[in-house]
């Protein structure tokens, strides 16, 4: 159940990424995330896109936490 505030963790896989330039010029990306039970979407800021950009395809296992 949700409860707001509360920090979520979880394994998904990248269905569909978007990147787009933020103001300072930095990538950052916009991705929608599937697991066994829903569909949700994120953004990665600059600083973490940099760093897990290669991690970041479509189709990619990853662990999201937010």
């Amino acid at each position: 159940s949700y409860v707001k505030g509360r920090k979520v963790k979880t394994a998904a896989m990248v269905s569909v990424l978007k990147t787009h330039m933020d103001r300072k010029g930095r990538f950052m990306a916009f991705v929608t995330f599937e697991d066994r039970f829903t569909t949700f979407e994120g953004i990665v800021f600059a600083s973490t896109y940099e760093k897990y950009a290669d991690y970041l395809k479509q189709g990619a296992n990853v662990f999201v936490s937010g």
